[in-house]
């Protein structure tokens, strides 16, 4: 695939976001229940962590709805790729920090994807492989507006204005209802829909400027700011629900965070920048960073451990540092993945490997074919 450095420097923008959240959420620097400067500073992190999957993932469809053909490679990289990261980073918590790991984060570590080590690649790579069901689907219903506006309201503006559906109260059949609605898959399949159709139609939002849309930006991640701060202030406060619920609007399907994540792509999609290599190659490194830095049982290591972000959580360094952290977590990582993609390379991109995935992706697409072609033919006789 040809990297383009605009889009590349988004994907960049987005991991750091991404990374930003985890000083928060994975340090428990809000643990305090204390309200101060860098409190403000915190809730501003925690912005970025559904907002910049939301990115990064409409990054990754803007380019796969295009992909009508299943790619068992694509599939064996990212699966090869979170195996080495969870094998090795337990093989040092083991050695390096004498961390027990039990049988069972042994095993889930061999299976990644049904595991759930990481809930986005697996989420990820249950999206990949119903790309040809969701390419029938798309044909045959033919997406148009209003099933976007339709989509939209339900996946989007119902969770938002119901705060995922706790203004319903607490049953377990609500609660069901509005976790498959924001179940990772679920959500990245509504993305799947909203970013083809833009894209086959991009009279629809194609037309504005790069002013226009970082205004778009700016108002509603101001927006999810300021409701989050409210909000949290009020369950600092003794408000029960506020502090329960004051995380939802910055959730992956909250619908200012949509809009956030729609119109920051779009930012980048208009910025006219040469291809530069190192944008490129950093850009290329971006899924290695989110595997290294929150992996399962590194977790309380780093973040509540080596970093020791809870005692600057109300120091004037705490800026300073957090940013030094994802420097050095972004920096890591690059070597780490210099080293294993020479290693990847001698594997995926071995001749015998070669022929065997194109073996697999003929076979494959033909049984997909195969059921989506006899389902039509049932679908018309009745």
């Amino acid at each position: 695939m040809t990297r383009n450095s605009n889009l590349e420097l988004c994907r960049i923008a987005s991991m750091v976001m991404i990374v930003l959240n985890h000083v928060v959420s994975l340090s428990g620097i809000l643990d305090d229940g204390g309200f101060h400067a860098n409190t403000l500073l915190s809730l501003f992190f925690l912005l970025g962590g559904k907002f910049g999957t939301n990115v990064f993932v409409i990054i990754g469809l803007y380019f796969l709805v295009d992909q009508k053909q299943f790619q068992t490679r694509r599939i064996a990289r990212i699966w090869l790729q979170t195996l080495f990261y969870l094998i090795a980073l337990n093989i040092v918590d083991v050695l390096v920090f004498s961390s027990r790991i039990s049988a069972r984060t042994w095993l889930k570590s061999f299976f990644p994807i049904l595991g759930r080590s990481y809930w986005f690649v697996s989420s990820y790579i249950i999206l990949l492989f119903l790309l040809p069901l969701l390419n029938k689907i798309y044909e045959r219903l033919k997406i148009g507006r209003r099933h976007i506006l339709a989509g939209t309201m339900l996946f989007s503006i119902l969770p938002t204005l119901t705060f995922n559906g706790s203004l319903f109260g607490d049953s377990t059949v609500i609660r069901l209802i509005f976790k498959l609605l924001m179940f990772g898959p679920v959500w990245f399949s509504f993305l799947y829909f909203l970013v083809r159709y833009l894209k086959t139609h991009p009279s629809i939002i194609g037309g504005g400027s790069v002013r226009r849309y970082i205004t778009i930006f700016l108002c509603a991640y101001g927006f999810m700011y300021l409701v989050e701060v409210l909000l949290y202030r009020e369950g600092l406060q003794g408000n029960a629900f506020m502090r329960m619920n004051y995380s939802t609007i910055r959730d992956m399907s909250s619908f200012p965070c949509l809009i956030a994540a729609g119109a920051f792509f779009m930012i980048f999609l208009k910025l006219k920048i040469r291809n530069r290599r190192r944008i490129n190659r950093i850009a290329s490194n971006t899924f290695g960073i989110y595997l290294l830095h929150n992996h399962e049982t590194t977790i309380p290591i780093l973040w509540r451990g080596i970093f020791k972000l809870d005692m600057l959580s109300r120091s004037v360094w705490y800026l300073p540092y957090s940013m030094l952290l994802v420097a050095v977590i972004f920096g890591v990582s690059m070597l780490i993945e210099f080293i294993r993609k020479r290693a990847e390379h001698v594997i995926l991109d071995n001749p015998c490997i070669c022929d065997l995935c194109e073996q697999m992706d003929s076979v494959l697409n033909a049984k997909f074919r195969w059921k989506l072609n006899s389902s039509d033919k049932r679908g018309a006789s009745l």
